[in-house]
């Protein structure tokens, strides 16, 4: 009884951060949606004054270019990039990648990475990429989920992400405490049928 007791436990306990794991996949994926909705409303901004001449095409485009460049979010973690529909690098970190193509890039896994991200950033409410890339300053590339948007008056195609080691981790907490909780259930249990 008491190890089918536990196999219970351990089983609902596997289940429930599975599906802890899909509610914060899904919670990341409605973040990084609007942190780009929120970084393409500052470019729109920009884009008036250019509509109401305070600016040129190329100075608005120059505004908003270096404002996305620096612009962060979740604690400096999150940054974003911006490509054209064509694949040319426009934003990404100050990167020597800015300003050439980057349409021909595959990941480790073989996936044209940019064309996918293109594609799905001029669906109807953008789209999710599955990728693997290397955080800032590292160079192995690790699984990665990038949601992407299109600005259509400057054809560019705007973009952030978060590694899935960084959901992992979040999941990996949770475990921990789930495991410690279910222990403190036994300890009760165990205490309690040797009581009786």
């Amino acid at each position: 009884i008491g190890g089918y007791f536990i196999h219970s436990m351990y089983s609902a306990m596997e289940v429930q951060l599975q599906n802890e794991r899909e509610m914060m996949t899904e919670q990341i994926k409605t973040k990084l949606k609007n942190e780009t909705e929120m970084a393409i409303s500052l470019i729109d901004q920009i884009h008036k004054k250019q509509l109401a001449g305070e600016l040129t095409e190329e100075q608005a485009k120059k505004m908003a270019a270096d404002y996305i460049r620096d612009l962060r979010y979740d604690e400096g973690k999150g940054y974003f990039w911006v490509d054209t529909k064509e694949g040319v690098n426009v934003v990404l970190l100050g990167r020597p990648s800015e300003g050439k193509s980057r349409i021909d890039l595959v990941d480790p896994s073989g996936r044209h990475f940019i064309k996918e991200m293109i594609e799905n950033g001029l669906k109807p409410g953008g789209g999710y990429t599955d990728l693997m890339f290397p955080k800032p300053n590292e160079t192995e590339s690790l699984p990665k989920i990038n949601y992407t948007a299109t600005y259509e008056p400057y054809n560019w195609v705007l973009g952030t992400g978060v590694w899935v080691d960084d959901i992992d981790d979040l999941v990996a907490a949770e475990r921990e405490k789930a495991v410690s909780e279910m222990y403190s259930s036994l300890l009760v249990s165990i205490i309690a049928i040797l009581v009786l």
